[in-house]
């Protein structure tokens, strides 16, 4: 028979025993939590590698597709937030599997890079942020060209009392640009930036100069084809932020612009068989 105090002692016991299982299990995993993050939380943040496909779904739930890829280490994808049918822009992210289904790696919409500096707290709608030597940059027209792509007129003015210098190994500032897209609500939907791999080294960089009260103009293209799928038809919102200045982002005013559907390409037919 059981004492009352004994037994007392083997329920607190058995409490404490409870207790320290709870907290080694919120520790396994590098902090990996296995709990459905909420709404407010994008989920792809707290994937982490070597995860299978079953634990993913625990922590950010059944995909919206799973998207197949030519790539041999990286074969599938859970693709999260679809913003229209398969294929679309992604806005929650993917999560890449390996051959093993074991997770390798996560596509984000928002650029890392970019999350901490300045240029974020500008009001969206405003002037460019300019520099202290009264630089800025702003996008002047942006729309659709002679071959229904987008294209837009960044121009870079220098309104300071000395002349402006930029260097870097791409003669202009379009592989400098970090790219904003925001939907038409304001909500920003993706920050991203093109590919880029140096081509010549930093003592034969070229120097773009821009003269006090000149303006510096450029073309550069806008493509609804992100690496989180197509961005589909509507009215969307666009600013860019540059390095004007050595480890800062300045950013451009926002505009308003329209993405359409890509042409479907012609395709001649296939010879006939004799």
């Amino acid at each position: 028979m059981i004492r009352n105090g004994t037994l007392r002692k083997a329920c607190v016991l058995c409490r404490l025993c409870m207790f320290s299982c709870l907290v080694l299990v919120s520790h396994i995993g590098g902090g990996c939590k296995t709990n459905r993050p909420k709404e407010t939380s994008p989920p792809i943040s707290r994937i982490c590698p070597q995860m299978t496909e079953k634990e993913v779904i625990g922590v950010a739930g059944v995909p919206d597709e799973v998207r197949r890829s030519a790539d041999p280490d990286l074969p599938y994808a859970f693709a999260y937030g679809l913003m229209a049918g398969e294929g679309s822009f992604a806005r929650y992210g993917l999560v890449h599997f390996d051959g093993n289904g074991k997770t390798v790696r996560t596509t984000l919409p928002l650029l890392a890079e970019a999350v901490d500096h300045a240029a974020t707290v500008v009001p969206l709608g405003r002037r460019g942020q300019r520099t202290r030597q009264g630089v800025y940059c702003r996008i002047h027209s942006i729309g659709r060209d002679s071959t229904g792509g987008t294209r837009a007129v960044l121009d870079v003015v220098n309104e300071g009392k000395g002349t402006f210098e930029f260097r870097h190994d791409y003669t202009g500032f379009a592989r400098t640009a970090i790219y904003e897209v925001y939907d038409s609500k304001k909500r920003l939907l993706l920050r991203t930036k093109p590919a880029h791999s140096p081509r010549v080294p930093p003592g034969a960089w070229p120097v773009i100069r821009i003269a006090t009260g000149e303006t510096y103009s450029e073309r550069i293209g806008i493509t609804s084809n992100t690496r989180l799928g197509e961005i589909p038809d509507g009215s969307y919102y666009l600013r860019l932020l540059l390095p004007l200045e050595t480890n800062r982002l300045f950013a451009s005013n926002l505009v308003k612009y329209r993405v359409y559907s890509p042409a479907v390409p012609h395709r001649p037919s296939a010879p006939s068989q004799r």
